[in-house]
């Protein structure tokens, strides 16, 4: 089994499967670090995974589609809803709420 000493005290074990043990060698407590799928979350993680080609020529379409979408929808609203009305100030928002997580 791998194994290191993160400090003069500490012993970590990995186990398989991803777990791991940590253990005090002075008071001899010890924790165990369990790792389990869950079946949502490593769906979705396979998608971003990329196994081949064709997954990036597929998400890149589709990312050019949402952008067409976007474009042609700032376009067509025309009046106090469209890009200088109220339609604007979402798009400000639309754009200022994800920069703001950036910070």
């Amino acid at each position: 089994m791998k194994h290191y000493f993160p400090d003069s005290r500490t012993l970590k074990i990995f186990l398989q499967g991803g777990s791991s043990l940590v253990a005090d060698t002075q008071s001899g407590e010890a924790l165990v670090e369990r790792l389990t799928r869950r079946p949502v979350w490593s769906a979705l993680t396979k998608l971003h995974y990329n196994p081949g080609s064709w997954w990036t020529t597929f998400s890149d379409i589709f990312a050019g589609g949402l952008i067409l979408i976007t474009l042609t929808g700032l376009l067509l609203v025309k009046g106090p809803r469209g890009l200088w009305g109220r339609g604007g100030a979402e798009l400000a928002v639309g754009i200022l709420i994800p920069l703001l997580f950036l910070l």
